[in-house]
């Protein structure tokens, strides 16, 4: 009976796995970047993203018949999506618009956001049970949060959908322009 070879089964799976979830995380957090506008951050991650897999690769490859190897890259991988997915979430990048549509009385809720430290904005309009009013404010993501709770404990009963904007301009609705909007902390 053969010895159990403990690294050709345990620790080299195990290497796969760590690395997997370096370079897939990396690699989610470059698509991130990407499409949040950082596209000079975004080659830097690609850049260890690629040396990692290719490192990877190569061990996989010259341990074809280890299956064991092959569970330690899938598990690298779904753990790296989620780990990835996790970071982009607490640091939050970006830019949203939260609109509420309200049908009674908004002056409450808009004194709340501007209390806040939040703009905001607002039309009348019609919805299909009479008059509304239509609010928006523009913030950082990081600070949506805030903003929800605020809406909340003034009209828990208020509509909102919040989106990801790729910009916006200052002129409009008197908040930074894009590039002002990657600062940490609040606008000035």
């Amino acid at each position: 009976m053969s010895e159990f070879d403990f690294y050709a089964w345990i620790g080299l799976p195990l290497i796969i796995m760590v690395c997997r979830v370096a370079d897939v995380t990396l690699g989610t957090m470059r698509i991130i970047l990407v499409t949040k506008g950082y596209r000079k951050v975004a080659p830097i991650a690609g850049f260890f993203e690629v040396l990692i897999w290719i490192f990877v690769m190569t061990q996989v490859i010259k341990h074809v018949d280890n299956i064991a190897c092959y569970f330690g890259w899938a598990a690298g991988f779904a753990t790296g999506v989620y780990i990835g997915s996790w970071i982009e979430s607490k640091i939050a990048l970006g830019v949203v618009i939260i609109r509420m549509i309200i049908g009674n009385s908004a002056e409450e809720l808009i004194a709340g956001l501007k209390a806040g430290g939040f703009s905001v904005t607002y039309v009348e309009g019609t919805g299909s049970k009479g008059p509304v009013k239509v609010l928006y404010t523009v913030t950082q993501r990081k600070l949506q949060n805030n903003a929800v709770k605020i809406i909340r404990d003034h009209n828990p009963a208020v509509l909102y959908t919040i989106e990801d904007l790729k910009s916006a301009h200052q002129d409009f609705l008197g908040v930074p322009t894009t590039g002002s909007m990657r600062r940490v902390g609040k606008w000035k």
